[in-house]
């Protein structure tokens, strides 16, 4: 383990007792620094190591046929991924996993942290919390994508993404785009007219709601 690396930035490695970091930090883990476009994990790999990622942005991505990415999601900075693969037993990666960006993963063994898990109330408690966390910002996104039209996707997910705390948002129109199933000029173009009206501000990659009843009114007109 790399003595100038702590995960007190990692959310479920906060506040725990020194005796139980300490049990973290002697595991036999790997660390890996990697470039944009690196492949991370591949699809069929065996599911044993928690991806801790201590900076960048990692993705699951498709690539068609035709040589377009589709992005299916994003794994920010300071999360860990994926718990809920690990407790509904799955043994394989279901997928790929991409760097984004460059990015410092750490790759910690399941079996060995997952002992540690059951034996420390304040770390279950933590991945109780992220996991619940992570499961409410999939749900705010699958019942967004349910609208059909943009303004209204857009719309819900404005309003709703207030309730995610652990999970981060998407920081960027491309990755908002790729997490609502919309093209990217047409969520520019909604998020230019929604801050004409004063519905909403936008500083640099942070949007702040300023009239949420008008966003509301958009979801209900269906």
């Amino acid at each position: 383990m790399d003595d100038k690396v702590n995960f007190n930035s990692i959310f479920i490695f906060r506040y725990l007792e020194d005796e139980v970091i300490n049990k973290v930090y002697n595991l036999d883990m790997d660390h890996v620094k990697f470039k944009s476009g690196d492949l991370v994990v591949s699809r069929g790999d065996k599911l044993n190591s928690l991806v801790v990622i201590r900076s960048g942005l990692l993705k699951q991505a498709k690539y068609l046929s035709d040589g377009s990415e589709k992005v299916v999601a994003y794994y920010y900075e300071n999360e860990v991924y994926p718990l809920h693969l690990f407790y509904a037993g799955i043994k394989h990666w279901p997928y790929d996993i991409y760097a984004e960006t460059e990015s410092d993963v750490y790759f910690i063994p399941w079996d060995d942290l997952n002992s540690i898990i059951s034996s420390s109330e304040t770390l279950t408690n933590n991945v109780l919390r992220f996991t619940a966390s992570c499961t409410c910002h999939t749900k705010i996104i699958l019942n967004a994508t349910r609208y059909k039209k943009i303004q209204q996707r857009l719309a819900y997910w404005l309003v709703m993404k207030k309730y995610v705390d652990t999970c981060k948002i998407p920081m960027t129109q491309k990755m908002l785009s790729d997490t609502l199933r919309v093209t990217r000029p047409s969520l520019n173009q909604e998020l230019k007219r929604l801050e004409s009206l004063g519905v909403i501000s936008i500083d640099v990659n942070e949007i702040e709601v300023l009239d949420e009843e008008y966003l509301e009114n958009i979801i209900e007109d269906v």
